[in-house]
């Protein structure tokens, strides 16, 4: 029998739900057109390698929410507890556990489009994950870019989309909204450009130790300064105020990922700081930032949650989860256990009957989960932004991350196995929002490209609009689709970080 205390065991302190996106480079194909594994070639000369390829399997086929299409047969699913019995049918034909992961994954198709339900799962083999959110510490740059164009017809360059404010980039003055005109003396950074080459000098750029950066900001005198990629204390808040707008007192937060509250980080003491100084303000509106989130520690959300909701949802239900049946023949739905229902401990003195969000399609996971747990209990009002198809505007829904993970340590501590293995679902029973929360309404991001807090930056000026009207109100109802506006318009980002779009959940005390 499948040893439940081998798998509780293997569940590490932190527990997310993340987008896969760095961690998975293109590896060789082993998977035939029809789904079957290829059995030409066997792998068996690395005996470590086969222990991870054989403990993925292992692992993924019992936590798995699609557990069901993974073979052996659910009915025959202790049969993996065989010695070798994993090794001789189905992982000596993979060269790498990336393989053996990207085979599962693939095996988890939908009936109407094709694609996988699980294109989320990835294997940690250097400890990001727990470094970047429990720990807070990371080593890049410390810097998002962005191409942008006026209008479909204009060239698009090389842009600051945001900054971290512990950095050496923010050290040197660097800030949202600066242009990059040369990287290393190279001035070839249109988009055109750069598309012909595959963006190799972005890249190698973001992937080196050091660089000099040419900067052309919105106002005053260009300028040249060398930057180093060094570890430093994460520092997620991006911007965080009390803004006076006529007559009322607007709380701003801006963060981009949700470092655990519980962790070594300092980050509680933030947040405490933060929501003590809006309830000591008085405010009577809460803004929350969110267009770069794609989440972080579940404990996170739960915390925001706890500070945000009204007093009458204290003692109620936040969220509950849901997992494959063999988890939850284990109990792990249980109340008082792992998976068991979240319910909401009221912190503070805010007692609001709504909050604004402002989500783009990057906003996922974690950022989900505060969404959907609060909108049972208060009016969410999202504000999202517009893409492009076909020249014509389109609303951009929320990512759709409503499934999530919980790290396993496999063969030894340095490796660890995210797997999709539940969702979450509101007091409401709301939740499967794979196809992305649609916001309330729409705005082209950056149409007035200003920093976080600006009281005329577009999303916040759009939020504000809607808190106090003006007669001519700069915001579209949801579902609005015309003509693509002068304006400026995002043509593709760049994003290295590896906790982007994950929500994680960390194991309780």
């Amino acid at each position: 029998m499948i040893n439940k205390g081998n798998i509780r065991g293997n569940v590490s302190i932190v527990m997310f739900l993340f987008l896969l996106t760095s961690f998975v480079s293109c590896k060789k194909e082993v998977v035939e057109p029809d789904g079957s594994t290829d059995e030409r070639s066997v792998y068996l000369d690395d005996e470590f390698e086969n222990k991870v390829r054989d403990s993925i399997w292992y692992y993924y086929k019992v936590v798995s929410l699609w557990q069901d299409m993974i073979l052996p047969k659910t009915s025959s699913i202790n049969l993996i507890d065989r010695r070798n019995y994993l090794r001789d049918n189905y992982t000596q034909y993979f060269e790498t556990g990336e393989d053996v992961l990207e085979h599962l994954m693939a095996q988890t198709k939908t009936s109407s489009n094709g694609s996988n339900y699980d294109w989320y799962s990835f294997i940690d083999r250097k400890g990001v994950i727990s470094g970047e959110l429990q720990d807070g510490i990371t080593s890049s740059y410390g810097m998002w870019l962005l191409f942008l164009s006026e209008t479909s017809n204009d060239p698009a360059y090389l842009y600051v989309r945001s900054v971290d404010k512990n950095s050496s980039v923010y050290a040197a003055g660097i800030r949202r909204g600066d242009r990059i005109v040369s990287i290393d003396g190279k001035t070839n950074l249109d988009f055109t450009s750069q598309e012909l080459e595959n963006f190799k000098t972005i890249d190698e750029f973001l992937l080196s130790s050091k660089a000099t950066l040419g900067i052309e900001p919105p106002s005053g005198s260009p300028f040249t300064k060398e930057i180093v990629s060094t570890s430093f204390n994460i520092d997620p808040v991006l911007d965080d105020r009390v803004i006076e707008y006529k007559g009322k007192k607007v709380g701003y937060l801006a963060f981009d990922s949700f470092v655990d509250v519980n962790g070594s980080n300092g980050m509680k003491g933030q947040f405490d700081d933060i929501f003590d100084e809006f309830e000591d303000a008085g405010i009577n509106e809460l803004v929350v930032d969110l267009r770069y989130n794609g989440g972080g520690a579940t404990n996170t959300a739960e915390y925001l949650v706890n500070r945000i909701a009204p007093a009458s949802a204290n003692g109620d239900i936040m969220y509950t989860y849901d997992v494959n049946p063999v988890l939850k023949g284990w109990g792990w739905l249980d109340e008082g256990e792992e998976f068991g229902p979240v319910k909401i401990v009221k912190n503070g003195n805010l007692n609001l009957t709504r909050v604004y969000f402002l989500v783009t399609d990057g906003t996922a996971s974690a950022s989900e989960l505060l969404m959907n747990s609060l909108k049972a209990h208060m009016t969410v009002y999202m504000i999202g932004v517009y893409g492009v198809a076909n020249n014509q505007q389109v609303s951009l829904r929320t990512y759709g991350k409503p499934v999530g993970f919980f790290g396993i340590n496999i063969v030894n501590e340095d490796i660890q196995l995210y797997a999709s293995s539940f969702k979450t679902f509101n007091k409401n029973k709301e939740g499967n929002y794979f196809d992305g929360m649609i916001p309330n309404a729409h705005v082209w991001e950056f149409e007035n490209f200003r920093d976080f807090g600006d009281p005329q930056e577009t999303m916040l000026a759009a939020a504000l609009e809607h808190i106090a009207p003006s007669p001519k109100a700069k915001i579209a109802s949801a579902g609005t689709t015309k003509e693509v506006p002068a304006v400026s318009k995002s043509i593709k980002s760049f994003d290295k970080s590896p906790i982007r779009h994950g929500m994680f959940k960390y194991k309780k005390d």
